[in-house]
């Protein structure tokens, strides 16, 4: 995964990647530092991902919040995130002003991926 642009496109409905990162990371509750949204691309179209950041590092916990993101986004947007990867905080790369880098972090600080 590797967010290129600010548009993330999913069943060619377009959705700024700064929409999807604020519902994820205002959802009350969740142990989120940092959200990444990302352009995933297959042969059905394209799709969404997000990467993660958390402290959580139990399976349990994790699937919990997983779950919780997804039924968020869904309920906000109306789409549905394809992957959710955890990375532990700090994970996600950032410019000096502190906003997100369009690049995955490096693959030492990924921690689990939860798909569909």
């Amino acid at each position: 995964m590797g967010r290129t642009k600010e548009v993330i496109i999913v069943f060619g409905a377009n959705h700024w990647a700064s929409d999807i990162e604020a519902v994820v990371r205002d959802t009350p509750g969740l142990p989120v530092h940092g959200v990444l949204a990302e352009q995933i691309w297959n042969d059905e179209g394209g799709r969404l991902g997000l990467v993660v950041e958390t402290t959580q590092h139990d399976e349990a916990s994790r699937r919990a919040t997983t779950q919780r993101i997804r039924a968020r986004v869904v309920a906000e947007l109306g789409i549905t995130p394809d992957t959710i990867e955890f990375v532990r905080r700090g994970g996600i790369a950032r410019t000096s002003s502190g906003k997100a880098l369009r690049r995955p972090p490096p693959s030492d600080t990924r921690m689990a991926r939860s798909g569909a």
